[in-house]
C-alpha cells in the first residue's frame, strides 16, 4: 500500500473477494480483522478497494443504535433484542438477500 491516508479506522476494505475491517493505521500499514462477513482469503496480487455502505444503511444503523442506547437505563448493562425496529427494517429491505 502506498498511501495510508486514504483509509480510516472502521472502514471495510475489499481485497479480491475478502472483506476486512480496518482496526488500525500506522503510516502505510493497516491492521485489519480478516475474513469479515465470512469472506475467504484473497490472492496476494489483488487490488484493494474501499467499501462504503449506502447512506440509507448507515442511517439505519445509526437510528437503531441511538434507540438501543436511549432504551438503556443510565448506560447500565442491558440486553438487546435481536429484532430491528419496523422502520429500520423497512430502510434495509432493499438490501436483503433473498433465497433463490
Amino acid at each position: 500500500m502506498d498511501d495510508g491516508t486514504q483509509f480510516q479506522i472502521g472502514q471495510t476494505i475489499l481485497i479480491g473477494t475478502e472483506q476486512m475491517l480496518v482496526t488500525g493505521i500506522s503510516r502505510n500499514n493497516l491492521a485489519v480483522t480478516r475474513g469479515l462477513n465470512g469472506s475467504s482469503a484473497h490472492a496476494d496480487d489483488s487490488d484493494i478497494n474501499i467499501l462504503r455502505w449506502p447512506a440509507s444503511v448507515e442511517r439505519a444503523a445509526l437510528v437503531q443504535t441511538a434507540r438501543i442506547w436511549t432504551r438503556s437505563a443510565n448506560f447500565e448493562p442491558f440486553f438487546v433484542d435481536a429484532d430491528l425496529d419496523t422502520d429500520v427494517r423497512l430502510m434495509l429491505e432493499a438490501y436483503r438477500k433473498t433465497a433463490e
